[in-house]
């Protein structure tokens, strides 16, 4: 399944309207937390690192958890998951973008631009 992206990204130096300049862009992704690791592999194996970090999710998706010896069951108000993000330029956002599609199967990726990055 090859899926593309829903805009196009040029080089700074192609300045045309309606078009993405190319920079910096933060992938994060919202994964379960059994996906979580596939996620994690998937961008270590294109080159790039992430931060993981766990997250809880109010929306339909609710976790159970069984409460006493065993006997009963809880629903938990919201769903645990794990919120991974990373960095890379504008030329491999499709590639990670694609990696991360076939490791999680489905999901909520988010990505936005970054004006700056400064290491301190």
């Amino acid at each position: 399944m090859n899926t593309t992206l829903p805009f196009e990204v040029i080089s700074n130096e192609k300045k045309q309207e309606g078009k993405i300049q190319a920079g910096l862009k933060r992938v994060e992704v919202f994964a379960s937390a059994e996906k979580a690791s596939e996620v994690l592999a998937a961008i270590k194996e294109k080159g790039f690192e992430a931060t993981q970090y766990d997250s809880k999710g109010y929306g339909e998706q609710k976790e159970k958890v069984r409460t006493g010896r065993g006997m009963g069951e809880a629903q938990l108000a919201y769903s645990t998951r794990r919120t991974i993000v990373t960095i890379v330029d504008s030329d491999k956002l499709e590639e990670i973008v694609n990696a991360v599609k076939s490791a999680i199967g489905g999901g909520v990726i988010a990505i936005s631009p970054m004006d700056a990055l400064i290491h301190v």
